[in-house]
């Protein structure tokens, strides 16, 4: 029963590997729209009423602790983007089910030890 239920982590665990081989890029962070106001005192987004700048999307992520962000120009720059992000959580919900496997794996071999 025990040498089953290994070979059925063992067998989920590197199902799980292949997954992880099978990412893109990858991109932690998240994409805002933003509404700017340059604070020009002669701008029409300061005007009353005011006329907002057009909306625009950035990318933002912590990077050794500091904010870092991006302009996104493009659609295709928001696609990418977005596809790098879906990686990203992709990844670390793959990880979390190889951790999962792996702690159920180690009860059976650690009940072997005993």
């Amino acid at each position: 029963m025990a040498d089953k239920q290994l070979e059925r982590f063992r067998k989920h665990y590197v199902r799980l590997k292949s997954e992880i081989g099978k990412l893109g890029f990858i991109s932690p962070g998240s994409i805002v729209a933003r509404d700017p106001v340059c604070g020009k005192p002669t701008c029409k987004c300061q005007a009353d009423p005011p006329q907002p700048h057009p909306r625009c999307l950035q990318w933002s992520r912590k990077l050794g602790g500091t904010t870092v962000s991006r302009r996104l120009k493009t659609a295709s720059e928001e696609h990418l983007f977005r596809e790098w992000k879906a990686n990203f959580d992709k990844l670390n919900r793959l990880i979390e089910e190889m951790d999962d496997v792996s702690r159920a794996a180690a009860e059976v071999l650690l009940s072997r030890a005993e």
